[in-house]
This record gives C-alpha cells, sequence and structure tokens, in this order.
C-alpha cells in the first residue's frame, strides 16, 4: 500500500491521525508513506503493517484524499 502525505514530517497531526488507522487495521501488508511536498519516501515500521479492507482504504481516504491511496 502507498500513501501520498501532504505534511513535512512524521510528527504532524495528519501524520498520527494516519498512525492511528493503521494500528487499528494490523496485518501483513507493507505500508510506504511519500511525504509531500519533498518526495521523501518513508516505509513504516513493521508493528504498522495492515490487512487492506475498504474500511482501512476509506479511512485514509477521508485524511489523505482519495487520489493519494494506492493499493497494489
Amino acid at each position: 500500500m502507498y500513501l501520498r502525505v501532504p505534511a513535512r514530517d512524521e510528527s504532524s497531526p495528519m501524520m498520527r491521525r494516519v498512525e492511528q488507522v493503521l494500528r487499528a487495521h494490523p496485518g501483513s501488508t507493507r505500508v510506504r508513506i511519500k511525504m509531500e511536498p519533498e518526495g521523501k519516501w518513508i516505509e513504516v515500521h513493521e508493528h504498522l503493517r495492515v490487512t487492506v479492507t475498504p474500511s482501512l482504504v476509506n479511512a485514509l481516504a477521508r485524511i489523505v484524499g482519495e487520489q493519494s491511496v494506492v493499493v497494489r
């Protein structure tokens, strides 16, 4: 799963909201986040891997926007 997040650093309020959603959907799928506008990619820790469900995708889309959530 890939996310684009309009935040400058990992401690931003938006990133904290994303982390809360990821924690609520534990699983084995890796998550990579592109921090915008810098374009820096981060891979989240193993304990934040997820189970991809419509609920997860919808929750993340509400935070970062539908076009910023990609499942592969």
